[in-house]
C-alpha cells in the first residue's frame, strides 16, 4: 500500500508537480514561437528575449531595474518627474534585479525562471504541509496537493516577469507560517517565530502587490484566538506586535526613500501624478470609472477603443471616428440616456486634452506639477455622469455590476494566460477536456469559499479559508470593479486548500451512514 504521508510520496508530487508545470510552460512557449515567429508584441502571446512569456504589464516591473543599471535611478519608463519614481512598489523589480546584476539578458530570464519554478515547487510541499497541520488525513492531504502543484493556474506564470510569477508562492509561505503558528502545539518561542516570519511574507507580498495587505485581515483574530493567551496576559499584544512589525519596516524605508528622492509622502505607489507620462490622469480616471457603472464588454474591452482613442490624438489626430467607435463599445441605453450629442461632446474635450499633453509625450518631458484645468474640468464632466448613473440605477451599480464583475471571474477556466489553451490554436480533444475540468474546478473552489464560511467552526480559520476571500472578491467587484482572474490568483491556493472542508464533511458523512 502507499504510505501518503511518506516523504517520499510527499517529494514525488512536488516532482511530479514540477513537471507538469515545466512541460506545460515549455510546450506554452514552442507554440508562441510557431505561431508567432517575428515575435510581435502580443499580450501572452510573444516572448521576451526567447525565454519568458511577454506581457503588456512587463515594463511596469522591468524599466526600474533597467533604468537603475544604466544610472538613471529607479525609475518607470520615461524616467522623468516624480511620478516614475513610485509608479509600482519595487517588490518583483528587486527579484529581477539580483539575476539582472549577475547575468546579461537573456541568460537572467533563464535564472529568474528557475527561481520562479522552485518557489512554486516548495509552494507545493508547504499545501501539504499546511494540509497536515489541519489534521486532514494523509489521503485527502496528498490529493489537494497533487490538485494544488497539477493545475496551470500557479505553475504557468512561472515563465512570466510579472507580480504573478511569485505573490501565489509567497501567499502560500506566508499562510504556512500563519497556521503554524496558530494551530499547532509548537512552544512559546517557536510560535513567536512563525508569526515574525510570517509578518516578513505579508510585508513582501504588499511591497509586491499593495492590495494583497487584505491577507492580513486574519492575523488579529489568530493571535487573539491562540491557545496560549490566556497563560500570559501581554502575549497578545506582544505577538500582534511582532507579526506586524516587519511590515512596519519594509514600508518605512520604501517611504522614506520616496520622500527623500521626491519631497513627497508616497508609502506604497502612487499610479495618477501631475509630472508623470503615464496614461493614468484625471480624465483617464474619470472615463474608467464612467465605463466601470455598467461594467460588461464595454469595461473589459476598454483598452481596444481607448487606446486607438488616445494614440490617435496625441499623434494629431483628432478625427470623429475614434469617438464613434468608443460609443459604439458601450451599450445602446447608455448612450440613449445621457445623450449621443452630450458624450459626443465630452469625448471630443478628451481629445482636446490629449493634444495638451501631446507636446510632453513627444519630447519625453516632465509635465508641470499640478494638472492642467482642461484635465481637472473634464473629469468633474464624467463625475458628473457617474453621480448621474447612479442615482437613477443603485440596484445596477451596487448589485447587478458587481454580480455581472464576480461571475466573470469565477465562471472561468483561469487558462488565458497560457496560449496554448487559447481557441486560435487549441486542437487537441483532450485539452479541451482539461479546459473543461479547470472550468469546474473553478467554480467549485470559489463555491467552497461560501461553504466554508458555515462549515468552518473555528473563527480564525473561517477568516482565513473564506472571509478573507470574500473580501478580495468584494474589493474587486464592487470598489476596484475592473476585475481579472489573474488578480485573485495570490489567494486562489488558499481557496483551494479549503476545498478540503467540504470534501472532509462530505467523507464523514458518508462513513457515518
Amino acid at each position: 500500500m502507499i504510505n501518503f504521508d511518506s516523504k517520499k510520496t510527499i517529494y514525488f508530487i512536488v516532482l511530479f508537480s514540477l513537471a507538469i508545470g515545466i512541460g506545460f510552460n515549455e510546450y506554452n512557449l514552442h507554440l508562441i514561437k510557431k505561431t508567432n515567429p517575428d515575435n510581435a508584441l502580443l499580450n501572452a502571446q510573444s516572448t521576451f528575449k526567447n525565454e519568458t512569456v511577454w506581457s503588456v504589464d512587463d515594463e511596469f516591473y522591468i524599466s526600474p531595474p533597467e533604468n537603475f543599471l544604466a544610472g538613471k535611478g529607479w525609475r518607470r519608463n520615461p524616467p522623468v518627474g516624480n511620478g516614475s519614481y513610485f509608479r509600482r512598489v519595487p517588490g518583483y523589480s528587486l527579484v529581477y534585479l539580483f539575476f539582472r546584476i549577475f547575468f546579461d539578458l537573456p541568460m537572467a530570464l533563464k535564472f529568474l525562471k528557475i527561481f520562479q519554478v522552485f518557489l512554486f515547487g516548495t509552494s507545493v510541499f508547504c499545501v501539504h504541509k499546511i494540509m497536515r497541520s489541519l489534521q486532514f488525513n494523509t489521503v485527502l492531504s496528498a490529493c489537494i496537493a497533487v490538485l494544488f502543484g497539477c493545475t496551470p493556474f500557479f505553475s504557468c506564470y512561472t515563465y512570466y516577469t510579472c507580480t504573478e510569477g511569485i505573490t501565489p508562492y509567497l501567499c502560500v509561505f506566508y499562510f504556512y507560517f500563519l497556521i503554524k503558528a496558530y494551530n499547532s502545539t509548537i512552544d512559546l518561542e517557536k510560535k513567536r517565530i512563525a508569526y515574525l516570519v510570517a509578518g516578513l511574507f505579508l510585508g513582501i507580498l504588499i511591497l509586491t502587490r499593495p492590495n494583497l495587505a487584505l491577507i492580513g485581515l486574519p492575523i488579529p483574530l489568530c493571535v487573539y484566538l491562540d491557545r496560549y493567551k490566556s497563560q500570559n496576559p501581554i502575549y497578545y499584544l506582544k505577538n500582534i506586535s511582532l507579526i506586524f512589525v516587519m511590515p512596519m519596516v519594509l514600508l518605512s524605508i520604501w517611504t522614506t526613500r520616496n520622500f527623500v528622492l521626491t519631497k513627497e509622502i508616497v508609502v506604497l505607489e502612487k499610479a495618477s501624478h501631475p509630472q508623470s507620462l503615464d496614461r493614468i490622469k484625471p480624465e483617464f480616471e474619470g472615463i474608467v470609472d464612467l465605463a466601470k457603472c455598467w461594467g460588461g464588454r464595454s469595461i473589459q474591452d476598454f483598452n481596444e477603443y481607448y487606446v486607438p482613442f488616445q494614440a490617435s490624438a496625441r499623434n494629431g489626430d483628432t478625427s470623429d471616428i475614434y469617438i464613434e467607435n468608443i460609443l459604439t463599445a458601450w451599450p445602446n441605453e447608455i448612450v440613449e440616456e445621457f445623450g449621443k450629442e452630450r458624450l459626443f461632446v465630452i469625448l471630443k474635450k478628451h481629445q482636446r486634452v490629449l493634444l495638451i499633453q501631446k507636446p510632453y509625450y513627444d519630447k519625453k518631458i516632465a509635465m508641470p506639477s499640478t494638472y492642467f484645468d482642461d484635465e481637472l474640468e473634464l473629469a468633474k464632466e464624467y463625475e458628473k455622469l457617474v453621480k448621474e448613473y447612479k442615482e437613477k440605477h443603485f440596484m445596477r451599480y451596487w448589485v447587478k455590476t458587481p454580480f455581472d464583475n464576480f461571475l466573470s471571474v469565477a465562471l472561468h477556466s483561469n487558462t488565458s494566460s497560457l496560449f496554448m489553451f487559447q481557441k486560435q490554436v487549441i486542437t487537441n480533444k483532450l485539452l479541451y477536456i482539461y479546459k473543461g475540468f479547470l472550468f469546474l474546478l473553478h467554480i467549485i473552489v470559489y463555491l467552497s469559499v461560501f461553504i466554508n464560511f458555515f462549515l468552518i467552526k473555528d473563527w480564525a480559520l473561517k477568516f482565513i479559508f473564506s472571509i478573507t476571500p470574500l473580501v478580495s472578491v468584494l474589493f474587486f467587484c464592487v470598489i476596484f470593479r475592473s476585475i481579472e482572474q489573474r488578480y485573485m490568483l495570490p489567494l486562489l491556493p488558499i481557496m483551494i486548500i479549503g476545498l478540503a472542508f467540504p470534501i472532509n464533511y462530505l467523507l464523514t458523512k458518508r462513513r457515518s451512514y
